[in-house]
């Protein structure tokens, strides 16, 4: 009902055994996909890479992911910038005295995801980086919580999801 992605997951299987990699993970992989190929694989994912951040934080996906011993990373998790002037980032930047792209950041490192911002300025490279020596409250965690609208900002299809 997915697709044909086994042949893709068993070369990457081989090249796992063969020792030419140390672990291999799925991308935008739902529960109903992962139970799909967990039946299927000989090695396990190793990780889940799905779009995550505080306008979709997949609350439900991370726990089930968790739940079966997979690692989460976060692509897009400045959503392209769309969070980044919002009024509770903006408060919580000002609080930190962080960049509304670091209290982001921070938000899903400190959940335990990794992530993997983009950028070509090396400013905001160093920026992104520098997410390590504060820590969000408790408080302010469920406050960013509130700002989810499931809202998706990169262009995957439906059907691969």
């Amino acid at each position: 009902p997915f697709g044909n992605y086994y042949a893709a997951w068993r070369e990457l299987e081989k090249m796992y055994h063969e020792g030419k990699i140390r672990a291999i993970g799925v991308s935008n992989f739902g529960p109903d996909r992962y139970l799909d190929i967990q039946h299927f694989a000989e090695v396990k994912p190793a990780v889940n890479q799905i779009e995550c951040h505080p306008l979709w934080n997949r609350k439900p996906l991370i726990a089930f992911c968790r739940s079966h011993g997979i690692a989460v990373q976060a692509y897009a998790p400045l959503a392209r910038g769309l969070y980044l002037n919002r009024e509770i980032m903006q408060q919580l930047a000002e609080k930190y005295v962080r960049t509304e792209a670091q209290i982001g950041l921070r938000y899903l490192v400190q959940q335990g995801i990794s992530v993997i911002p983009k950028s070509t300025q090396p400013d905001r490279i160093f920026a992104n980086a520098d997410v390590f020596d504060f820590e969000l409250s408790e408080a302010d965690m469920a406050l960013i919580d509130t700002m989810d609208e499931q809202l998706r900002s990169a262009s995957i299809p439906d059907d691969l999801l």
